[in-house]
């Protein structure tokens, strides 16, 4: 009561520090969220695509095949595989040798499904997948206009393919599907692993290595966005850090 009293006979210095406790409540509403807001977007930029991929290269003569595919699609933290076998170049069957090149590679048939956008699937493999920007380059369409490859032959394009986000930098490039059962005899060149996380990404490139059963495993190399999870990590510890620092300044 002697409080109550005490405020009411200075009602200018009441409301003053009422006003300050208001500004300092706000300021501290204001303070968490902003750090909160930086930090999720600080994380979501190592989250990208690109950094949770595993990649495994491949020399031709390695003896990793395609049917590879089936016990990787067991592993339960890898969210999307691709296979691609060997490059090698065609060009525009009209416009000679000294069109532009652009690199075709084998690929499982059925990732059409699974990874790809490709449209009439049920009559795959019946030619080449193009993207768009390779039929650019190549100066063919959907029907229209037939590659040659290095070794003569002559193939048409069916269709134009799209490609997935964390595929991009394969651009530009045109897929050969092939049958499921071709794929044991067919070199993989390239496999590329999407993992769900990527703190997985450790776990998941040992997997990847123990099933790969090659004679000679120096002629496989595996690749993983590993710095990249190692950095979000850091960056989460620092960041909550200076979220906490801020906080109690105002406190």
């Amino acid at each position: 009561s002697e409080a109550l009293a005490g405020a009411r006979a200075q009602p200018v210095t009441s409301a003053l520090l009422v006003l300050i406790a208001l500004i300092l409540c706000a300021l501290i509403q204001l303070t968490t969220g902003r750090t909160a807001g930086v930090e999720e977007s600080l994380l979501r930029s190592f989250d990208e695509e690109t950094s949770r991929m595993v990649v495994v290269r491949a020399d031709a003569d390695s003896g990793l095949a395609m049917d590879i595919l089936g016990p990787l699609r067991q592993i339960n933290e890898i969210e999307a595989i691709t296979i691609l076998g060997p490059a090698w170049d065609a060009r525009n069957h009209d416009l000679g040798s000294s069109a532009q090149a652009v690199a075709v590679r084998a690929m499982p048939a059925e990732l059409c499904v699974d990874t790809f956008t490709c449209e009439n699937i049920e009559q795959l493999p019946s030619a080449l997948l193009a993207t768009g920007q390779a039929m650019q380059l190549l100066g063919v369409s959907p029907g229209v206009g037939k590659l040659a490859a290095t070794n003569g032959s002559i193939y048409g394009v069916s269709e134009q393919l799209m490609l997935p986000t964390h595929l991009s930098s394969l651009e530009p490039i045109v897929l050969q599907p092939l049958p499921s059962s071709a794929l044991a005899t067919q070199p993989a060149g390239m496999v590329i692993a999407l993992v769900r996380e990527p703190e997985q990404l450790t776990a998941v490139a040992g997997l990847i290595g123990d099933l790969i059963n090659v004679p000679d495993k120096s002629k496989i190399a595996i690749e993983t966005g590993k710095s990249q999870a190692e950095l979000r990590a850091s960056s989460a510890r620092h960041g909550a850090s200076y979220g906490h620092g801020l906080l109690a300044a105002p406190l």
